[in-house]
């Protein structure tokens, strides 16, 4: 059940992840093992666009239903997505990584516009910690001129593809379960 709006999307996906994975090999900025700090976030907001491409691959896996059912009657504000390391806190993992929102996807390696106009990376308090001289050697690349994702710019790509579910953002846990209707529902209406 892919639809074009959701294969844009996924193409847009995979676009940002080869120019997030370029960026990180010519800086060196990458996240520790197993850190999940940005994941245990409750105020992460997306759109449902954001979350379409993951809602239909858990409906064609057959897990739609049961991903709905803990969106509905959510027992945290983090992501339901995300399990912490209960052996180390700050640790943890995405169950669905790779369907991931382009929040998640860009968190500490993309750019925000100062008020002159000018890209600085958003820099992620835990690279701040355990990575002081690469991001400051960031910071002067970019400075400099090194091409580096935008926020700004990649949510504006993504509202392109379906403004009427690309512009509006909600908390991560009430994206997914709008997403995950927009399909059930779609799936059921195919069915009759």
């Amino acid at each position: 059940m892919k639809t074009d709006v959701a294969n844009q999307v996924s193409n847009l996906f995979s676009e940002i992840d080869r120019e997030t994975q370029a960026f990180q090999s010519v800086t060196g900025l990458r996240c520790p093992s197993g850190c999940g700090q940005c994941c245990d976030n409750a105020h992460i907001e997306v759109t449902v666009l954001d979350c379409l491409p993951l809602a239909i691959d858990l409906f064609q896996q057959g897990v739609g239903e049961f991903w709905l059912a803990q969106f509905t009657e959510p027992t945290r504000d983090t992501c339901l997505f995300y399990q912490a390391d209960s052996e180390q806190p700050g640790n943890g993992r995405c169950l669905q990584y790779q369907g991931r929102p382009l929040l998640c996807r860009t968190f500490g390696f993309g750019t925000v516009r100062n008020k002159a106009g000018v890209p600085e990376l958003a820099v992620c308090a835990v690279h701040r910690v355990t990575q002081p001289e690469t991001v400051v050697q960031t910071q002067a690349a970019i400075a400099a001129g090194l091409s580096a994702p935008n926020f700004a710019d990649l949510a504006m790509q993504l509202e392109a593809i379906d403004p009427t579910i690309g512009r509006q953002r909600y908390p991560i846990n009430q994206a997914m379960k709008r997403a995950l209707e927009r399909v059930g529902f779609q799936q059921q209406w195919a069915e009759h």
